[in-house]
């Protein structure tokens, strides 16, 4: 499933805007850049430690 602001709050049965500024506040940072960022790392793992191409790495990561 997506990790999504909406999807955490009905998880945890809050508003959307409640769960994004609260993330924000806690990591200095909103879900999205947040998901990008661990996303650009697992490239760079990647790149790093296999075989794959970027076109394959970047597919694998939905990029």
């Amino acid at each position: 499933q997506l990790l999504k602001v909406e999807n955490l709050a009905k998880v945890f049965n809050m508003s959307p805007t409640y769960v994004s500024e609260y993330f924000k506040k806690q990591v200095s940072m909103s879900l999205r850049e947040y998901i990008i960022k661990a996303k650009l790392k697992l490239v760079e793992i990647r790149l790093l430690n296999s075989d794959f191409t970027l076109t394959q790495i970047a597919d694998d990561l939905g990029f």
